[in-house]
């Protein structure tokens, strides 16, 4: 995973990305400009299965918050 925006400028310093595991551990906190998430977590290999995400933004001076989830499949 890695934060990337190319059809806007919404992505500023105040931007960011947590992944979570199905149980709800936060897994990482990505900001733009960072290399991204390889798929580990405290130094282990996360397994193939369902992960969700929330992204944080300012649009206009407004918050707003994106909540989805993908599959990891190695």
């Amino acid at each position: 995973w890695h934060i990337t925006d190319t059809t806007n400028s919404l992505l500023t310093t105040d931007t960011i990305l947590n992944i979570f595991d199905r149980f709800g551990i936060l897994l990482t906190q990505l900001i733009p400009n960072q290399s991204g998430w390889d798929g580990f977590y405290s130094g282990r290999q996360m397994p193939s299965s369902e992960y969700w995400f929330t992204l944080e933004y300012v649009d206009n001076n407004t918050p707003k918050r994106i909540v989805g989830h993908f599959s990891l499949i190695r």
